[in-house]
């Protein structure tokens, strides 16, 4: 769980990093002062925030599906455990 958890904390630092230097430019072809005035108030926090919320929901589901179908499921059994 410590690892997922790590994982889940350094996705959403490389994320919001990643979304304002370089997904926004280039895929919607504006600066990303101009998304943060335009959605965001010009707040970079709520920027941050917004990018934070999504990709850790996502990254609650990359952890907790693979889980619950390697021992709930019991997929483990069939396919072996460390």
């Amino acid at each position: 769980m410590v690892a997922g958890t790590l994982a889940i904390l350094v996705r959403i630092a490389v994320t919001s990093l990643v979304n304002y230097y370089w997904a926004v430019p280039l895929f919607l072809g504006i600066p990303s002062s101009v998304l943060l005035e335009r959605f965001f108030g010009g707040s970079v926090l709520a920027f941050v925030a917004y990018v934070a919320s999504m990709n850790l929901l996502q990254g609650v589901v990359d952890v907790v599906v693979p889980w619950f179908l390697a021992f709930k499921v019991r997929l483990a059994e069939y396919f072996g455990t460390w």
